[in-house]
């Protein structure tokens, strides 16, 4: 793999650790039993593992039949002919900014409840407020604005071309029922990697709640996030991020994404759902040190190491390796020396990983 790549290959190999709390089985339960029938005296710890993937995924399935997944697919996705080939939200949103901002966005000179006019397609301002209210048809067929969107609180700071936002809560409801509310709490700019000295959010997807604490002491960066549901689904993530230096900022035109990179010194997480914990540990100073022009999967494996646990105690490894194609295949390393590729176990692994990752962000029906 090319160097210029090494930062995207090192991001799917912890999105793959985590993804692979997150496949599920079979969709078929006939070909479910198929693919079970090929693997042989399984052990306890790989049965409890299955297990625990299987209910997380049940658990993500609650986004869909909640209706938060139709609603954010359809709005940010789902492109039509009768929005001039742009979402529903990217159209909306393009005839609010074309009809009352002028240059960045300033809350405080758009407060007011708005109605979307269907017959004019433009928004009618019709009334002050002390929030910015958007009342709007919930799909491009409703007939009526039967969905909400409120945003108070907003604070932003201007950081040379960019306005970001330090505090601030959207709600958006559908026939009087919510369905996704962001809540910044705060969010503090400063350094580098990614510019946020420390940040806490809260996110609701009907009917999850997301809390995200992010703050940088010194060197260090400390991530928490934990998701919960009313009815269990607990998932948690806690990663630690060492950095190299503490350099400012001070160019409108430096590419963040390369220099957060280049300033990790070392980083490792922990994903917790039940009694199985993924935990990911990369050197990625070591590996850049090899200064190479292509790192190999055994550079990847040396330097990223994933850890399979399982009611406290490791039961395999999880490591990087490619297909024939150069896309992400990995394999699952028990401690007897039992060695299969992830979807040995996991059947349709890599359709798995894709459509848990789409269920969640609304990306499939």
């Amino acid at each position: 793999m090319k160097q210029k790549n090494l930062t995207k290959k090192l991001m799917i190999a912890l999105l793959g650790a985590v993804l692979f709390v997150g496949c599920s089985k079979n969709e078929s339960e006939n070909v479910q039993e198929q693919d079970a029938s090929k693997i042989t005296a399984r052990s306890a710890e790989q049965q409890s593992i299955e297990t625990t993937i299987a209910n997380f995924y049940d658990c993500l399935k609650k986004l869909k039949y909640s209706g938060f997944s139709d609603f954010f697919y359809d709005n940010f996705f789902l492109t039509s002919a009768t929005t001039e080939d742009k979402t529903w939200y990217g159209f909306l949103d393009s005839k609010f900014r074309s009809q009352y901002v002028v240059g960045s966005f300033r809350y405080e000179a758009v407060l007011g409840t708005y109605n979307w006019n269907n017959n004019t397609k433009m928004w009618d301002r019709v009334t002050d407020n002390r929030n910015v209210t958007l009342n709007f048809p919930a799909f491009n067929t409703s007939a009526s604005n039967n969905a909400t969107l409120v945003l108070e609180d907003y604070t932003s700071i201007n950081i040379g071309k960019n306005s970001l936002p330090t505090k601030g809560k959207a709600t958006i409801t559908v026939d009087n029922k919510k369905i996704i509310e962001i809540d910044i709490r705060k969010i503090e700019y400063g350094l580098i990697p990614t510019l946020i000295n420390s940040a806490e959010i809260a996110i609701y997807g009907n009917p999850f709640t997301t809390v995200i604490n992010l703050e940088k002491k010194g060197l260090v960066y400390n991530l928490t996030s934990n998701t919960t549901a009313p009815n269990g689904c607990t998932t948690t993530v806690k990663g630690v991020i060492n950095l190299i230096n503490n350099s400012n900022i001070s160019t409108d035109n430096v590419d963040f994404k390369t220099v957060a990179f280049d300033n990790f010194k070392d980083l490792e997480f922990k994903i917790n759902f039940e009694n199985l914990e993924i935990k990911v540990n990369a050197d990625i100073a070591g590996l850049k040190a090899l200064n190479k022009d292509v790192y190999s999967v055994e550079d990847m494996n040396n330097f990223v190491n994933v850890d399979v646990i399982s009611s406290g105690k490791k039961v395999a490894d999880l490591k990087y390796n490619e297909d024939s194609n150069g896309k992400y295949d990995p394999d699952v390393v028990f401690l007897d020396g039992t060695t299969n590729k992830a979807e040995s176990y996991f059947s349709y692994f890599s359709k798995k990983v894709k459509h848990v990752f789409r269920v969640v962000f609304g990306l499939e029906k």
